[in-house]
């Protein structure tokens, strides 16, 4: 999805700790992050001893990469935007909507529509299929509502909506008229609950594309009786 926030367009993290900030006497003594110029999404890069990546700001519901028939690369490691705190945006215009006519295109910024949780998912695989080697990996997180895995009707728990209606992960998390608590969603990082920990309980709730296997799963336990998937598939050898 496109980048909205101004250090992902410069590599600048937010530091965790103050004291860390660049140009921070405390954080200049610091080789590690001296030598990257400050905290940064280089830093873990020069404290290993990698080589530097390249930094490349698109949207990938539009990829820019040229096609390769075999594939170019090995390993795709991601965390799409999960539509939680705030909806994910994608290049477009909404039906219907007025012709804008471009005057610079050096400096035109290009409007922005809603991005499903779906229509994400699709275009991550889509992508990794042709941009992926044959057995090459994909790794990515996928947000889960574990009242899903438990077989807990959350809408209706929670706000009395109508059974068996389906929310998004948003609405989940941020429900307009507030929430009724339900105990059975209060669920430990530490659970050894068999319906949750199942892998093949996950497959109903993760993407699936043609040329793409899964490998693996593993779940992580979040609050509000969310999770996330830490998902592994491999790119299916070409005919």
């Amino acid at each position: 999805a496109q980048a909205h926030d101004s250090r992902v367009l410069t590599a600048v993290g937010k530091p965790s700790k103050p004291n860390k900030q660049p140009g921070n006497p405390r954080a200049e003594k610091d080789p590690v992050l001296a030598s990257a110029g400050g905290c940064n999404i280089f830093t873990n890069f020069v404290q290993y001893g990698m080589p530097k990546p390249e930094i490349i700001v698109c949207d990938n519901a539009m990829p820019p990469w040229r096609g390769v028939r075999t594939g170019w690369l090995d390993f795709i490691v991601t965390d799409p935007p999960y539509g939680v705190r705030a909806g994910a945006k994608k290049q477009g215009r909404e039906v219907g909507s007025k012709h804008v006519e471009i005057q610079d295109v050096h400096t035109y910024i290009p409007s922005k529509v809603s991005y499903g949780e779906d229509e994400l998912s699709e275009d991550l695989l889509d992508m990794a299929s042709r941009a992926l080697r044959d057995g090459g990996r994909l790794v990515f997180l996928a947000p889960v509502d574990l009242a899903d895995f438990l077989g807990i009707d959350r809408a209706a728990v929670e706000r009395g909506a109508a059974s068996g209606q389906r929310e998004t992960l948003h609405e989940a998390c941020h429900p307009k008229g507030g929430r009724k608590k339900d105990p059975r969603l209060c669920v430990s990082e530490t659970t050894r609950d068999p319906l949750l920990l199942d892998e093949r309980r996950y497959l109903d709730f993760l993407p699936a594309h043609t040329a793409m296997e899964l490998v693996g799963a593993s779940l992580q336990v979040l609050s509000g009786g969310l999770g996330r998937l830490l998902v592994t598939m491999r790119r299916l050898p070409r005919d």
